[in-house]
This record gives structure tokens, sequence and C-alpha cells, in this order.
């Protein structure tokens, strides 16, 4: 299983439509995984925001740092491969392109 780390700070705006996108591309390649959000201390509405997505979400309770985020991320899966990807890279072509 592939899991995809996705660090985020205030990025409400941006999460469904990368979700959607994200979700779309990886159920149509048949590849198995999993997103994990790293909520790097938000103080808009993203932790709210993620948990009603049903994706696997780490909540740090103060920003951080992006790098920190990673970290956290790195972590937590215990999977063979994990991809780094931010809300917003040109995430789901450079994901697909590294498989």
């Amino acid at each position: 299983m592939l899991t995809i780390i996705v660090p985020v700070y205030n990025e409400e705006p941006a999460i469904p439509g990368f979700h959607e996108q994200m979700t779309g591309a990886m159920d149509k390649s048949g590849i198995a995984y999993e997103l994990l959000y790293v909520n790097d201390g938000s103080t808009d509405c993203t932790e709210q925001l993620l948990s009603t997505l049903g994706a696997k979400v780490v909540h740090l309770e103060r920003n951080m740092g992006y790098g920190a985020a990673i970290k956290v991320g790195i972590k937590i899966p215990r999977r063979r491969r994990s991809q780094l990807s931010t809300v917003t890279a040109p995430m789901i072509r450079t994901i697909l392109s590294n498989l």
C-alpha cells in the first residue's frame, strides 16, 4: 500500500479540490493507497474539514513548520513506500509518475 503524506497549514480552501483530484486519480490507478494529512496547527477550519473526508489525519497542536510536519507523517505509515505531496504542488502528475 502506498501512503501519500500531505502536510497542510491553513489550507481550508484548497483541500476539497485537492482531495477530490487525488482520490479520483488514485482510484483510477488501481494502486492501493491511503492519504495521510498532517495538519500543522492550522488556525482556520482545516481541522474540521479534514475530519469530514474519511482520510487518516494527524493534528499537531501548534504550527511546527513544514519539515516537522513531514517528519511526523513519515513516522506514521508502516508501509513499504511513501510519497510526499503538498496541497499547492502539481501533485497528481508528480505522484503517479514516481510510482
